[in-house]
């Protein structure tokens, strides 16, 4: 619900509204069940999928912070560059840096 256009920027914690800091991006994981490991499925109706690879919190970071652009792609990277406010462009993401952040950690747990 991070990107839904219908939350209200003021009810949010300080992370500008279209962007995820590493927190959420961690609740994200872990929400979708991207930490630890996969079984074996037990319903017929679940696909079989058997997976040794673990993703750690360590993992996570790295793939957060290899998901991160060198460049502002939205006004509200744009806004924080210019308020001088270098850092937080690198510690947030904005929906493409997330939808890459999600396939790294697809690629790590089921390739």
């Amino acid at each position: 619900k991070v990107f839904d256009p219908n939350i209200d920027p003021d009810q949010t914690d300080d992370t500008p509204h279209g962007m995820v800091d590493i927190k959420q991006f961690m609740n994200f994981a872990t929400d979708a069940d991207f930490l630890g490991s996969v079984s074996e499925s037990d319903d017929e109706n679940e696909a079989n999928i058997s997976c040794d690879t673990e993703i750690t919190l360590k993992d996570l970071r790295q793939v957060f912070s290899a998901s991160q652009h060198d460049t502002a792609t939205n006004d509200a990277e744009i806004k924080l560059m210019e308020e001088g406010d270098l850092d937080s462009h690198q510690e947030q993401m904005v929906f493409a840096e997330f939808l890459e952040a999600v396939a790294r950690l697809g690629v790590i747990r089921y390739v």
